[in-house]
């Protein structure tokens, strides 16, 4: 989602594709869901509604959310659907947001173009991970940067087809759409670096953050997160952060969150050793405290490090502690940063059942981010609305 969630980016990268959709509210009509027109259909793909428009309302077919540009069009008021729905069908036309997919962005085959989406506040700039991009190298990796033409209205454009070479198929004359801006590559790179499985991109967007957890510097797949910064009108590389690898496979930078002005940046390395502290009896007994330090290495526990600017360049302040993570945790798996809290998954956590997960929330509290919850369940299945417009969830 842009966070102003109006618009919504799906990345399906087994097709190198970028869908983006557009959040519309028709101006005087409730967000909340309620059934203003109930259609039986009748064996064609045209539906006729006693609503005065479909536009800015969201429309069920036998319950399910329908998007305006994919499974049907509207002129003048009708809808048909792209496939003839079977007889007797109930489409319902409801208030709240209605989905519209207006563009699709697509990438070189095999690239996994999608596989990673960042977003502006607004959703103007967005940035596109494509780590198996070949580019100098197999799999290499490669970023693209877009942004979006000023003059195009989004509530009446037609779909485009933007593709990473910038050429532009549209029946919207006069609209350029969607433009890349850049195209980002690591300055530090190798085979099978995967350059771009996880970016992140300021909200005013003038800084990208890209990781290449399969590079190989101090140890195989140690990683590395290129820091990219806008100015003059252009993008240059300004910063690389890397971590010390204790073995291979720690894949640091394999995702990344940062705060909305770039201040605070999170990253993870989600199989690397994680050391804990350790303790020999109930009364805590300490040895030669000054001198001698006692760690229990939970192998691939996984690692998650913060990290304050500092003009151009980013110091690590801190490296979240955690007393649960155990062998193959893979602490950092997903990571999310809103405000001053930061959200840390770990998939494999057996805390209820094998590999159940559990998502961690740590508040900054002064100037050290502590552990505040941890929940094995945030959202319980039974309870999420059938209805996908119901159920988006925006940070």
């Amino acid at each position: 989602f842009s966070k102003n969630g109006k618009r919504l980016f799906v990345g399906s990268p087994g097709n190198v594709s970028l869908y983006i959709l557009y959040i519309e509210q028709a101006v005087g009509v409730t967000e909340i869901s309620q059934v203003e027109d109930t259609i039986v259909t009748d064996g064609s793909n045209e539906v006729t509604s006693l609503v005065p428009m479909f536009a800015g309302r969201n429309v069920t077919l036998e319950g399910i959310v329908q998007i305006e540009g994919v499974d049907y069009t509207l002129v003048n008021g009708l809808m048909t659907f792209t496939v003839t729905p079977p007889l007797s069908s109930i489409v319902k036309v409801n208030t709240g947001l209605n989905i519209i997919q207006r563009k699709v962005v697509t990438g070189t085959g095999g690239s996994e173009f999608g596989s990673s989406i960042d977003t502006t506040t607004t959703g103007d700039t967005f940035v596109v991970g494509a780590p198996k991009e070949n580019g100098a190298g197999t799999q290499r990796g490669a970023v693209y940067v877009y942004t979006a033409d000023a003059t195009v209205n989004f509530k009446t454009a037609d779909s485009e087809l933007v593709t990473t070479d910038d050429s532009v198929t549209t029946t919207d004359s006069g609209r350029t759409g969607w433009t890349l801006q850049k195209t980002l590559t690591a300055s530090v790179t190798g085979e099978y670096s995967f350059y771009g499985t996880d970016v992140a991109i300021t909200h005013d967007g003038l800084k990208v953050f890209a990781g290449s957890p399969g590079l190989d510097r101090f140890e195989s797949e140690s990683g590395l997160v290129s820091v990219h910064k806008y100015a003059d009108n252009d993008w240059s590389l300004v910063h690389n952060i890397t971590q010390d690898a204790q073995t291979d496979l720690q894949q640091f930078g394999k995702s990344i969150a940062v705060n909305s002005d770039g201040s605070v940046l999170s990253i993870s390395a989600p199989t690397s050793i994680f050391d804990s502290s350790c303790t020999f009896d109930s009364n805590k007994l300490t040895i030669d405290s000054k001198a001698t330090e006692f760690v229990d290495r939970r192998k691939r526990g996984g690692n998650v490090y913060v990290y304050q600017a500092i003009n151009d360049s980013y110091i690590q302040t801190q490296k979240l502690a955690n007393t649960t993570v155990d062998d193959n945790d893979e602490f950092g798996s997903d990571l999310a940063v809103v405000g001053t809290t930061i959200f840390v998954g770990t998939p494999y956590d057996d805390n209820v059942n094998t590999n159940a997960g559990r998502v961690f929330e740590y508040k900054l509290n002064g100037s050290v981010f502590e552990l505040s919850e941890q929940e094995s369940k945030l959202v319980d299945p039974r309870r999420i609305n059938r209805v996908f417009s119901l159920s988006l969830i925006h940070i």
